[in-house]
């Protein structure tokens, strides 16, 4: 409140964070507070301080305590990313990924009179901005949002506000409060149960109350994954015998989790179940209906599917669109076999039990708190995703165990799901034997293998990447940070010889055929490194690790641009992060390439964190032939 005082003095508009679109609880914060302070203490009456102390049950009460006024320390870091955000200098802009400065008005790209789309181009730096943001001027003033960026071109086009039409900003930056309101008291909804009824036993909310304990999959007497059945077989049995509870699958590169999830929904569906899907965004949960579409064409099952959307968008083969929440609630067991939404609709008190199975895709980048809001939603939950890839970012500070997603906290840890507890899919469709080799070693405690076949792929042809495996491009350069000049040419050099040569590219059914441009993905970590190689290659597949999670291709480079682990601008948590390695490099079918710097293997570990983040950089320079 001083902060906000002090920015309302200097005339920066600055909302209070006290409800509905502000992004709090529906009433001030004080009052929210008071209304979860009895359960807070009710839920941790009689748990010991000490963790160590705790039985499974006190754990999971401590856990769901903390959890309660999880989305208020969210949006609390939120609302302090505003105050800082608006004392930066325009200067001190072109730092910050979540703005743009040095911007140059280019002329106008659209919109109307009152609200008018202007085009402006801006100097090369990092920025998070895609589309869509809402935008404040530098000191804090509402602008507009961001209609267009091209990250190729460097300009964006901003959609003007009325009373900001006239102004041509120097710098911007994007900040946005989502209100969690109907997530948070879904929650609370949860807490009151368990206080009332405790967290054991049948009852409602029990797929939330056993993800809280770690419980075993709801499958009476059978066994999660049976000797010598396929992971696509057992989870189709699987589907014939859920109840309530909840069933994780963790899905590595490759293996298959969108194919096994959809043929699961098929399967649900033709047992007469309602399912629903939700996800952390619209795209994810259209990607996964697209997928269960198919696979309905394909297995002649009768289903009809309905996604939320906040758009009005055309009706598809098997898909229609609900703008109403309570639309596609009612739609339900009617005329709707599948629906789609994100957390915001499954949270609602409407959606209780509104579907009989709910799939939560990539559960793995879905904080643990909103998974067990939207379980409300069905008796029986699906889990689908990987903790050893991307994962959710967080900004609030939270207690131990509140601060991870839903899959991460059945994991507890390790690295892959027990066999008890889950099931893995531990065959890849994708990565080259050579390749699967290091990514289950470091990421999977060495249970992911290939699928027969993979050893049949292979690059042919007189180029420093025939046949298949991983490769290592050393180039020495000093001083780079988020891009290095050095690497952007070494990889062009070594595209363009690729493409020049005679050179096939062979699948695993031993199809042959000429490798192209197209059959490269070329990623980095910055995009100031994406920029430089795009100049060089134009057309060429060149993106972030965040933009790639999901795709491949038979050759993968991966650009460091880093000269040192001292320059890394974001620290060496970001730079050797685990799960952006494994994602950069588990997108190859065939040849992985790193090029970066020999300094980063001469990393000075502080910590055995640092230690285990190098281990693995370290570990595929020793199995990469130089090239």
């Amino acid at each position: 409140e001083d902060r906000r005082a002090d920015f309302i003095a200097a005339g920066v508009d600055v909302p209070r964070p006290a409800g509905g679109d502000d992004g709090a609880p529906n009433e001030n914060v004080t009052a929210w507070l008071a209304r979860i302070a009895p359960v807070i203490e009710q839920l941790l009456q009689g748990i010991p301080d000490d963790p160590t102390d705790r039985s499974e049950e006190q754990h999971a009460r401590w856990l769901l305590a903390n959890l309660l006024d999880w989305h208020r320390r969210e949006a609390k870091a939120t609302w302090w990313e505003l105050f800082r955000l608006a004392a930066v200098s325009a200067e001190d802009l072109l730092d910050e990924r979540a703005g743009l400065s040095g911007l140059v008005f280019v002329g106008a790209a659209g919109g109307t009179a009152r609200a008018p789309i202007h085009r402006y181009s801006y100097p090369k730096q990092e920025t998070a901005l895609r589309g869509g943001e809402d935008l404040r001027n530098c000191g804090g003033e509402k602008l507009g949002s961001v209609s267009a960026i091209s990250l190729e071109e460097r300009t964006v086009d901003i959609k003007k506000r009325q009373d900001s039409a006239g102004l041509h900003p120097e710098a911007v930056f994007a900040h946005k409060v989502v209100g969690a309101e109907v997530i948070a008291k879904a929650l609370l909804r949860i807490s009151e149960y368990v206080v009332a009824n405790g967290i054991q036993g049948p009852g409602p909310y029990r797929a939330a109350r056993d993800l809280l304990l770690r419980r075993p999959p709801p499958i009476g007497d059978h066994s999660v994954r049976e000797a010598g059945e396929s992971t696509l077989d057992a989870a189709l049995r699987l589907a014939e015998h859920l109840g309530e509870g909840v069933l994780p699958v963790q899905g590595p590169p490759g293996a298959g989790k969108t194919f096994t999830a959809a043929q699961m929904i098929c399967a649900l569906v033709r047992q007469g179940k309602t399912v629903g899907i939700t996800a952390n965004s619209h795209k994810v949960i259209r990607n996964l209906l697209d997928k269960v579409i198919e696979e309905a064409d394909g297995l002649a099952v009768d289903l009809q599917c309905c996604q939320k959307a906040d758009d009005d968008e055309e009706e598809q083969h098997r898909l229609t669109f609900a703008r109403r929440s309570e639309d596609l609630i009612a739609a339900i067991g009617q005329n709707v076999h599948v629906g789609g939404g994100t957390a915001w609709l499954w949270s609602l008190p409407d959606a209780f039990e509104a579907v009989d199975v709910l799939f939560v895709d990539e559960a793995a980048q879905m904080a643990l708190p909103n998974v067990l809001a939207v379980s409300q939603a069905a008796k029986t939950l699906v889990l689908v995703g990987d903790p050893q890839q991307l994962d959710q970012p967080i900004q609030g500070s939270h207690p131990d165990g509140c601060d991870v997603s839903a899959l991460h906290h059945i994991l507890d840890g390790a690295q892959t799901i027990p066999p008890d507890r889950g099931l893995f899919l531990d065959e890849t469709w994708r990565l080259h034997p050579d390749i699967c080799g290091f990514t289950s070693e470091l990421f999977y405690a060495g249970e992911l293998h290939p699928r027969q076949g993979l050893a049949n792929q292979v690059i042919d042809g007189e180029t420093r990447l025939s046949g298949a495996g991983l490769r290592w491009l050393p180039v020495v350069h000093n001083g780079n940070q988020s891009n290095s000049l050095e690497e952007a040419e070494a990889i062009a050099d070594l595209v363009q010889e690729v493409i020049a040569a005679d050179v096939s590219w062979t699948d695993r059914l031993g199809n042959v055929r000429p490798l192209t441009l197209d059959d490269i993905l070329i990623i980095a970590p910055f995009n100031a490194q994406v920029f430089e190689i795009q100049k060089r290659l134009p057309g060429a597949r060149v993106g972030t690790v965040d933009k790639f999670q999901g795709q491949e291709a038979p050759i993968a480079i991966y650009s460091t641009a880093t000269s040192s682990p001292a320059d890394a601008p974001r620290g060496m948590e970001f730079l050797y992060s685990l799960n952006r390695l494994n994602v950069a490099t588990s997108r190859a079918k065939c040849v992985c390439v790193l090029v970066s710097s020999p300094m980063l293997f001469q990393a000075e570990c502080r910590t055995p964190r640092q230690m285990q983040l190098a281990n693995a950089l370290c570990r595929y320079l020793e199995l990469a032939r130089p090239i």
